[in-house]
């Protein structure tokens, strides 16, 4: 004896049916990728920043009596071949989908110039000072390295020559980001700005900066 089909429903209403539960799988999905892509972005907190400046630049604008000091709570170390500026990380933003982010900084680096001006009196020491404050270096982004320099906030004070490596590492537990090996060099807005203070005397545009690598544990 053949099944009666009567309790089935009709394909008009199946059809319905299978299109509501898409709809509803379509508004889930496109609920869902904003959260996601929110949740790609992560607060950065405490870090260090280690920046090696270039031994023969930094040799060079020693030698024209352009002394390089730390801005506190920045640090700076010489030894025989080497000049190593540490910052900490203040704070900033990690896309750890993308490998993006920005990380602010606090303290920063003072050029002075120690110039021997003779007077009527004998000789003085003139001390004219340029300095970058409030760094915030951008990674994988079109924004470079901002800083405060002499107080006034310039983006792109300094370019990018390498872009980095960037990894999430484990710690003690938690979890860090780290970038390796990012290249920074002197800019026209960067050289033009330290030797319209200093007297004329500064970097030129293209001369390496520094090899930058940051550490930030993400929250």
């Amino acid at each position: 004896m053949a099944t009666s089909r009567s309790h089935r429903p009709a394909p008009t209403a199946a059809l319905a049916a299978a299109a509501a539960v898409a709809t509803i799988v379509a508004l889930v999905v496109l609920l869902a990728a904003p959260t996601a892509a929110r949740a790609a972005t992560r607060s950065l907190g405490a870090g260090t920043a280690t920046f090696r400046l270039d031994s023969v630049e930094t040799a060079t604008l020693m030698d024209d009596l352009l002394m390089p000091f730390p801005v506190a709570p920045a640090k700076l170390s010489f030894t025989t071949t080497t000049a190593t500026l540490s910052a900490p990380v203040s704070g900033g933003s990690w896309n750890t989908s993308t490998g993006r982010g920005t990380f602010r900084l606090r303290g920063g680096l003072t050029y002075i110039l120690a110039e021997e001006i003779v007077t009527q009196n004998g000789t003085s020491g003139q001390f004219v000072p340029f300095t970058m404050s409030g760094w915030r270096v951008g990674v994988g982004t079109s924004t470079g390295v901002s800083v405060a320099a002499n107080g006034t906030r310039t983006s792109r004070f300094l370019d990018q020559s390498l872009n980095g490596t960037a990894s999430v590492i484990t710690l003690h537990g938690h979890r860090y980001v780290k970038v390796t090996k990012l290249g920074l060099t002197f800019n026209t807005t960067s050289a033009g700005a330290i030797s319209g203070v200093l007297l004329g005397r500064g970097p030129n545009a293209g001369d390496p900066f520094a090899s930058v690598t940051l550490l930030a544990r993400l929250k």
